[in-house]
């Protein structure tokens, strides 16, 4: 089971500047960035399953 799966947010609409791929807005705080052994799931829509691997990192971990 992982011990944190972080979902970042990226969006690539012009009316959104700050969540920019590239950009400050789209950086994690280096408070919780990810370690080295956690998955990180980038999103582009508000849901964090559309489009992403997080259910299945979920599914292998037995998360239900």
């Amino acid at each position: 089971m992982p011990d944190c799966v972080h979902d970042p947010v990226s969006v690539r609409a012009g009316d959104l500047p700050f969540f920019v791929p590239g950009t400050e807005g789209v950086l994690i705080h280096p408070k919780v960035a990810p370690q080295d052994d956690e998955h990180v799931i980038t999103k582009n829509y508000p849901n964090s399953f559309h489009k992403t691997d997080l259910k299945e990192t979920l599914d292998s971990d037995g998360i239900e």
